[in-house]
């Protein structure tokens, strides 16, 4: 399991990483990269504490931001 800060554009939130996805994208994760995440919020309706973060459903819900950008067909002079 992994914990990873993001940014949404606004503000950091916290993204929990089950063992299971992370076995998948461990190996496309790298430090000081950007990745274009589908996320889900976490609930947890069991305890008194309200879970305030998100969590990546499967491997597929990840990809790295040129990935994104070359599936949207963006040009380099609109994102520089």
């Amino acid at each position: 399991m992994a914990s990873v800060y993001c940014w949404d554009g606004k503000q950091f939130f916290k993204v929990v990483i089950f063992a299971a996805v992370y076995k998948k994208v461990k190996s496309l994760l790298k430090e000081g990269e950007w990745y274009v995440a589908r996320l889900s919020r976490v609930e947890d309706k069991e305890t008194l504490n309200r879970l305030d973060s998100f969590k990546l459903d499967s491997a597929d819900k990840l990809i790295t931001i040129e990935d994104y950008i070359k599936r949207k067909n963006i040009k380099q002079e609109e994102y520089v």
